[in-house]
């Protein structure tokens, strides 16, 4: 860190157990600014005595009015984590503000986003060191159940697209599930896909009655014609692709996969996700858009579609 000099640097969670020391070292030869929430005066003031220059930021609904336009490097460290199960705010904090941090100062030299190994699909070994290449899952960690990331990818992107535009974002998976009190897995499992196929038929019809909004939908709704009217009316459509190895990283835990869950190996679950695309393949060639997605993280993904979009 002794080659940062004369540099301005934004922090996000200042006060946090990893970013208060990088706070410390970097404010002796640089223009720190932290952002937080700040709940605790003591903890800001904390903060403010090791140079930092500090402001009250809420990722969930952020005002960048009290900052700079332009910093050189971005460090974001915030996160929310809590023993309870609120998905949707976890989400608004770690998904949609990180995406909206990175669009707002997409100016910056760099930016950094640090993660976390609760990415990861849970390894039996106690003792295993997690790497880039294992599994990612949602592992459920009794901490904070939030922290999974069944559906932070596609949620991320999603919503991340919808503030950055201004519009509505809905998820007809969700829209499904507060309809019927009953997770998509729960209703797979004791009605059939057909069953969920006509729920999802009534979702989409629902957002696709909202002015302006950004749908996400689950790979299998474009199958269906209606589905796929529907939606071509209301907008373009963009397709998420990417290769079945990628699917198969992506989707971790098999057992909240109903198209999977049945399968006793990845092998097989690999082959299973090669048929699907497959027999989707006639249905996603029909999207006004197609951005593959192979390799990206969520907020790559965003500027994808925004550029394929031309949204300026």
């Amino acid at each position: 860190m002794s080659t940062l000099r004369g540099k301005r640097i934004l922090v996000t969670g200042p006060a946090g157990q990893i970013a208060f020391p990088l706070v410390q070292e970097l404010s002796q030869h640089n223009e720190v600014w932290g952002i937080a929430r700040f709940g605790d005066p003591a903890t800001r003031e904390r903060v403010d005595a090791t140079g930092c220059i500090t402001r009250v930021v809420d990722l969930t609904a952020p005002d960048w009015s009290g900052l700079p336009d332009r910093f050189d490097h971005v460090l974001h460290l915030a996160i929310y984590q809590s023993l309870d199960a609120d998905y949707d705010y976890a989400l608004s904090v770690n998904a949609e503000g990180t995406a909206l941090l990175m669009h707002r100062f997409a100016n910056s030299e760099s930016l950094l986003i640090v993660s976390t190994a609760a990415v990861y699909d849970n390894n039996p070994d106690g003792a295993h060191r997690y790497l880039e290449t294992d599994l990612l899952g949602d592992n459920r960690a009794p901490y904070s159940p939030t922290y999974g990331i069944s559906k932070i990818a596609q949620e991320g992107v999603a919503r991340g697209l919808a503030r950055a535009l201004g519009r509505t974002f809905v998820d007809t998976d969700r829209l499904v599930e507060a309809k019927t009190g009953r997770s998509v897995a729960t209703i797979f499992a004791d009605d059939g896909e057909a069953a969920f196929r006509a729920l999802e038929r009534d979702a989409v019809a629902e957002a696709c009655a909202l002015p302006d909004a950004v749908i996400a939908t689950g790979g299998g709704a474009l199958v269906d014609p209606e589905n796929r009217r529907r939606l071509a009316a209301a907008g373009p459509i963009v397709c998420l692709t990417a290769t079945p190895e990628e699917i198969l990283r992506r989707v971790g835990r098999h057992e909240t996969r109903p198209l999977l869950a049945d399968l006793p190996s990845d092998e097989a679950r690999l082959a299973r996700i090669r048929e699907m695309l497959a027999a989707r393949a006639a249905a996603y060639g029909g999207a006004t858009h197609v951005v593959d997605t192979t390799g990206c993280t969520p907020d790559q993904v965003v500027q994808r579609v925004r550029t394929v979009m031309e949204v300026r």
